[in-house]
């Protein structure tokens, strides 16, 4: 089999409006997926997945820029070369034909040598168990059992790309957790290099090796799952990620001393308390600091900063201490919401909501107030977006 390296350099594909002008389905995205790699693309709806799917296999061709495979400019390429196979969301089979033909049908159109489709199809049958289905037509199938002949058709073109759309957002969630570990065991060593479209974010961090996330067009970050986790590249990045998503509190980085201090914002209900949390170990570095004496940065800034929830924990009453090196942020309880193996406090800080999981403590009730303790270490800082950046200040 041969393995694909697929590129794209500042790729725009663009459709026109109605009323005139143009809608960016894909802006300037550049990445590059390795030979035999599992690439998930992620985001939200509309955000530009199927498009790069479709510009891989030729079914739309870009408006700027370069796809390469291998190396080679696919511009003119037609699909029919360039050994891509794509699976949709619908299983979208024949529904006149058996289970059998409709494996067939496809390497049939391709002059498939008889024994050839005999023993790729046997083989197929034996590794994703499709034997009792064989002679049944489409409609006796459920939705995972159609889904899994869809990516047995798939599979027996022998592809060197092999696309899927969100192949299993329609099945429920037994059926989607099969037919996921069935993707990861036939990907293994098979060579076949895979781009999986998900829009969701558990689906997207536990498959695959790479994740491309996008967002109205453009690529936000390219990275490993955990580096997208633990080192979003901005905001959109930091709460698509993590259930619940990463708590973000908006307000003002001050000069402290010789260090910093950051004050969140009050929206509402200035009477919860005060909390002055010094120091962002983010952004307190030399660099910074010289940029702070230079004149080249400018405070008060507003920033935002970010932590996890699970990083965040609610101040125990019955400890004697609390760790000296955590911000303590006064809060007030909104609601409990208990998950059985997990209970979430959902909470406010003058008005900016907060989602930490319940401590040992006694639970605190809805309207009472609490010390939430925070580890510096942990938190994420971003301006305008973006996660906050020291050299831009130090030219």
């Amino acid at each position: 089999m041969v393995v694909a390296r697929i590129e794209f350099h500042a790729v725009a594909r663009r459709f026109p409006l109605p009323g005139g002008g143009a809608s960016a389905a894909l802006d300037d995205a550049s990445f590059q997926i390795e030979s035999g790699a599992w690439v998930t693309l992620a985001g939200p709806s509309g955000c530009g997945k199927t498009t790069v799917l479709r510009l891989i296999a030729g079914l739309e061709e870009p408006d700027a820029g370069e796809i390469r495979i291998n190396g080679r400019s696919m511009r003119g390429t037609p699909p029919h070369e360039r050994g891509v196979a794509m699976m949709f969301q619908e299983a979208a089979l024949h529904p006149h034909m058996s289970i059998r033909d409709n494996l067939a049908f496809g390497l049939q159109a391709r002059k498939i040598p008889h024994g050839e489709i005999e023993r790729r199809i046997a083989s197929m049958t034996a590794r994703l168990e499709l034997g009792p289905w064989l002679n049944r037509f489409p409609e006796e199938l459920s939705g995972g059992q159609k889904q899994r002949v869809a990516l047995a058709r798939a599979l027996l073109r022998q592809p060197s790309i092999l696309l899927l759309d969100e192949p299993l957002s329609n099945l429920d969630a037994p059926s989607r957790l099969t037919l996921r570990r069935e993707l990861q065991r036939l990907h293994a060593g098979s060579g076949t290099t895979l781009v999986y479209v998900t829009h969701d974010q558990t689906e997207a961090m536990s498959l695959g090796e790479q994740i491309i996330l996008m967002e109205i067009g453009k690529v936000r970050q390219n990275a490993k799952p955990l580096e997208l986790y633990n080192h979003p590249a901005d905001l959109f990045v930091a709460r698509f990620f993590g259930t619940p998503p990463m708590n973000i509190l908006t307000g003002e980085l001050r000069g402290q001393g010789e260090g910093l201090s950051f004050h969140p914002d009050t929206i509402e209900n200035p009477d919860e308390g005060t909390a002055t949390l010094s120091s962002p170990p983010a952004v307190e570095s030399p660099l910074f600091l010289h940029g702070l004496k230079s004149g080249g940065l400018k405070l008060p800034m507003q920033v935002s900063c970010g932590f996890r929830p699970e990083d965040a924990a609610v101040e125990s009453t019955t400890e004697a201490t609390t760790p000296s090196n955590h911000w303590r942020l006064p809060c007030r309880t909104s609601a409990i919401e208990n998950l059985g193996r997990e209970i979430w406090v959902h909470a406010q800080h003058k008005g900016q909501p907060i989602v930490v999981p319940a401590s040992n403590t006694p639970l605190p009730e809805p309207g009472q107030t609490f010390q939430l303790l925070i580890p510096p270490a942990k938190t994420h800082w971003f301006q305008k977006g973006s996660v906050l950046t020291i050299d831009s200040y130090c030219q």
